[in-house]
């Protein structure tokens, strides 16, 4: 799992030896305790980019035929999901409402009703797909190599 953490740090630009020692949860939370200490409280700079960009990518994805969702309900979505990765702590600061996600349930039912029919109508892919699935699960039980111990 923090391998692929690494990798995302990479792509956001920082530094190897920021992360390189990260291997458990313990120095995750380490490092997040390090982070916390020197990031600043979001301001309006960062309240108004918050909204820009939820407001740009909620207009976008109402355009896409389907699922059929307004910008609205969009908004919830993502108002929804970035305050489960950031907590209410971060999320308030940034302006990010709170919302309801109940309606977002028949979405992700019919994203995976879709799913189990491609699996059921077409079973070569749908034993492609289990396939595909054993072998992530199998890749993240391997040891990290770069891990001194490992």
């Amino acid at each position: 799992m923090y391998r692929y953490w690494r990798h995302i740090g990479r792509l956001l630009g920082l530094e190897d030896a920021v992360t390189a020692r990260i291997h458990d949860h313990t120095g995750a939370a380490e490092l997040l305790d390090l982070l916390d200490a020197t990031t600043e409280r979001p301001d309006e700079a960062g309240r108004v980019l918050t909204a820009t960009l939820f407001a740009s990518t909620s207009e976008g994805l109402a355009r896409v035929p389907a699922p059929a969702l307004s910008a609205s309900a969009w908004r919830d979505l993502l108002c929804a999901t970035a305050r489960a990765s950031l907590g209410d702590g971060l999320a308030d600061g940034l302006g990010i409402q709170a919302a309801p996600v109940g309606e977002f349930l028949p979405l992700i039912a019919q994203g995976l009703g879709s799913a189990r029919h491609v699996h059921l109508t077409n079973p070569e892919e749908g034993e492609r797909a289990r396939q595909r699935h054993i072998a992530i699960r199998r890749q993240r039980m391997v040891p990290d190599r770069g891990r001194v111990g490992a």
